[in-house]
């Protein structure tokens, strides 16, 4: 049993959901059983139930999960797929299980299956788009060295963290006091503080309890404390009651030592007991602390947060961001010593199985692509809780793979060789050569595909974490600068590699198309682009870059009228031309979308347009949106400012599709979601996700085969007018102009 992974489900509310009260005594005192988290006895009243209906075989393989039980957890989830009624969240949980069970293949089919039900979700696109790429986390790099420590016990170990020349961390070895109390959820004691010295094998010994004051009846830890030993934060459960579904959450306090001893705890003041807030990583300096929790406002089940310390203050919660978080578990952060890395576990970033450990590069407020550990630090059991020393030589990680002595144990390991060789540079403009900040920077893979993207920190530079010998590409791109490019080979015995990148300054006016898959939205590279003025005076071709996309200086003035004509090639796709017109009414990026449908596919049934940050039309694509059988005019739906639920107005439209799927079972739609221009890059791109999810649900619960619509959200990349903010967040544009931005647009794919 996972005492750790039980806290978390009980503690996060993230694994069971309480089940609508049933009708039989039996299924009722099973329900009783499992809500208060005795999965053993639990599974022996289910399983004594003859007619289990969908809840019973849910809860089985909850129950069974909970109990480290995977198979037997594998086939109660299998049986909920094969019960009328299953939700979306059903296969992922298949699909998760299966991963699990080192059922890869298996389990990214089901995951591909999940995306068709719900693409929205990160963790589905994610799979999708490293579909086959396990292989490579699970290959040995021999570079660490790990060992299961001697002290582990039967119960649990976790969460070490240093402390001067100690460790102290989580554990359940026992009560040292007269009276002994046990959770229900496995019959160990609650979790207390303990610590123990590390010898030059890294194996801790003289285990004692950190200090009788705070350790009392219920959970408590991990800790974590400043480079001094002055400052601790320590998770505990909240000893003044329950929330309203009767769980004890996590709290996050502090504590300073004064006077020979550790103060009475601080909660935090956005401690609730509604929610859970634990798992703290003080910086050295003890004045930046990250933490996770479940608290409102999230991407998902618990996300990583950031504050900051001003005197006796703490800053309100920063949530990371959508690269960090996912809508699944990321916990157990740990910040190293020079505060650039930031590891944690996760179970929403492709991985091996259960929660595996990731590594993000960190830049003031900016996060890089969270990068995978890999085995075998990494594997298909959970995985979490890792820390190193200010060298980056060694360190200690919590499993609780089956190879271990109990419960969840602590690992040590030893660097054999470096996590990555940095590549790093300078962005910068081409004619001055100053340095520029605020420069994304896409790193590509020999394939083409990115890999991973940075910003520039206000000096200009940038750094890459690679850990192989391949050659990589680099483009770096900039508002009102065009696109720098160049290339790294890092096949090479210095110990970084430097690559600068130069931008020109762009011309006032600039025109940008995005050319993707009509069906799967995936950017379509090395498209034939062939230009020519509508009254004939030049003609040029331009093919998409791996990006899907191209750009052209405009060589006109203020309010010149554009006119020109764009014939669309690639092999394997309907061939299309597409007229524009737009007037220059403001100086920067006009934005073009196109596209293409494969052959043998659907025309467009549903046609809309999106101009980005011009204010043109497509003639090809463009007009009202319409379908032609029946003449049912469907249009786009709007929302308010910083809203995704769907308004009266816009149940009308929707309803209209629900009409026209009903009548076309076949049917397939894909929408896509939008925002203004207000507010930040990323904030934008959650609120419009949550735009198409919230569109898509509407329509889902009303239809059969629900997968049979989907889309995503591009936050405020496709403007339907010339309404921009960047770089300020501000804008002129009436509040009706920036309305027009608030929208989800539909096209039919197929029928």
């Amino acid at each position: 049993m996972r005492t750790k992974n039980i806290i978390l489900t009980a503690i996060f509310a993230m694994l069971a959901v309480v089940m609508v009260a049933q009708t039989t005594a039996k299924q009722k005192a099973a329900d009783k059983l499992f809500n208060n988290y005795s999965y053993s006895k639990a599974i022996e009243k289910y399983l004594s139930i003859s007619d289990k209906d969908l809840s019973v075989k849910r809860n089985l393989a909850e129950s069974y999960y909970n109990l480290s039980d995977f198979t037997k957890s594998e086939e109660w989830s299998k049986e909920v797929i094969n019960t009328t009624g299953y939700k979306a969240d059903d296969v992922y949980r298949y699909a998760y299980i299966l991963r699990i069970n080192q059922k890869y293949p298996e389990s990214e089919n089901w995951m591909n299956t999940y995306y068709g039900l719900n693409s929205g979700d990160s963790r589905a696109v994610q799979a999708r788009n490293k579909m086959n790429t396990y292989p490579s986390i699970q290959k040995d790099k021999r570079q660490f060295d790990i060992k299961n420590l001697k002290m582990n016990g039967k119960a649990e170990e976790f969460g070490p963290n240093f402390y001067k020349d100690e460790i102290v961390f989580a554990s359940s070895r026992g009560a040292s006091s007269a009276i002994k109390r046990d959770w229900n959820g496995n019959n160990y004691p609650f979790l207390n503080f303990y610590k123990g010295t590390a010898d030059e094998e890294f194996e801790l010994s003289e285990i004692k309890q950190f200090f009788n004051k705070k350790n009392k009846k219920w959970h408590e830890g991990p800790v974590s404390f400043n480079e001094e030993g002055t400052y601790m934060a320590y998770t505990r459960n909240n000893y003044e009651g329950t929330s309203s579904d009767k769980t004890r959450k996590l709290m996050l306090f502090t504590s300073e030592f004064k006077d020979g001893k550790w103060t009475e705890g601080l909660g935090m003041t956005f401690n609730s007991p509604e929610y859970s807030v634990g798992h703290g990583s003080l910086s050295p300096d003890g004045k930046t602390m990250y933490f996770a929790s479940d608290m409102p406002g999230g991407f998902g089940g618990i996300d990583i947060y950031k504050i900051t310390r001003t005197g006796d203050t703490w800053s309100e919660p920063m949530n990371l961001g959508p690269k960090v978080n996912t809508e699944g578990r990321e916990m157990f952060p740990f910040i190293d010593y020079a505060g650039n890395v930031l590891f944690f576990a996760s179970d929403g970033h492709y991985g091996l199985g259960g929660l595996d450990l990731f590594m993000s590069s960190v830049s003031e407020n900016t996060y890089g692509t969270p990068r995978n550990i890999g085995f075998p630090i990494n594997g298909s059991y959970d995985d979490f809780a890792m820390i190193i020393d200010k060298d980056f030589k060694k360190g200690y990680f919590s499993s609780n793979r089956p190879d271990g002595h109990g419960d969840d144990d602590i690992y040590s390991f030893k660097m054999l060789k470096p996590f990555c060789k940095p590549l790093k540079g300078t962005a910068m403009d081409k004619n001055s050569l100053l340095a520029l900040s605020g420069v994304s920077i896409n790193l590509y893979d020999k394939d083409g595909n990115i890999v991973e993207t940075v910003e520039t920190t206000e000096d200009g530079k940038y750094e890459f974490c690679i850990d192989n010998t391949d050659t990589y590409a680099l483009k770096g791109t900039k508002e009102k600068y065009s696109e720098g490019t160049n290339s790294a080979n890092m096949n090479t015995d210095a110990s970084e590699v430097v690559a600068d990148l130069l931008l020109a300054q762009a011309p006032d006016f600039i025109l940008y198309d995005f050319v993707s898959d009509r069906s799967t939205g995936a950017a379509l590279n090395n498209v034939k682009c062939t230009m020519t003025a509508c009254d004939g005076s030049f003609e040029e071709v331009y093919y998409t870059s791996v990006d899907g996309d191209f750009t052209k200086a405009l060589k006109n003035k203020l309010n010149d009228n554009v006119c020109f004509k764009v014939f669309y090639e690639k092999e394997g796709y309907e061939s299309k031309e597409v007229s524009y017109s737009f007037l220059l009414d403001h100086p920067g990026q006009y934005n073009i979308n196109e596209k293409l449908v494969r052959k043998g596919g659907t025309n467009d049934l549903i046609s809309g347009t999106q101009t980005g940050t011009g204010t043109g039309t497509s003639t090809g694509t463009g007009g009202q949106a319409k379908i032609e059988e029946g003449d049912i005019a469907i249009n786009p739906i709007y929302f308010d400012l910083d809203k995704y639920n769907i308004r009266a107005d816009a149940r009308v439209e929707l309803d209209k599709i629900v009409k026209l799927m009903t009548q076309y079972p076949n049917l397939r739609i894909e929408l896509s979601s939008h925002t203004d221009c207000r507010a930040s890059k990323k904030y934008n791109q959650v609120l419009s996700s949550n735009r198409a999810k919230a569109s898509m649900n509407y329509v889902r619960e009303r239809i059969s085969n629900p997968e049979r619509i989907y889309g995503e959200g591009y936050g405020e990349s496709r403007l339907a007018n010339g309404c921009v903010c960047e770089p300020t967040n501000a804008s002129d544009c009436t509040e009706a102009q920036h309305q027009m931005n608030r929208r989800t647009e539909f096209i039919i794919v197929s029928q």
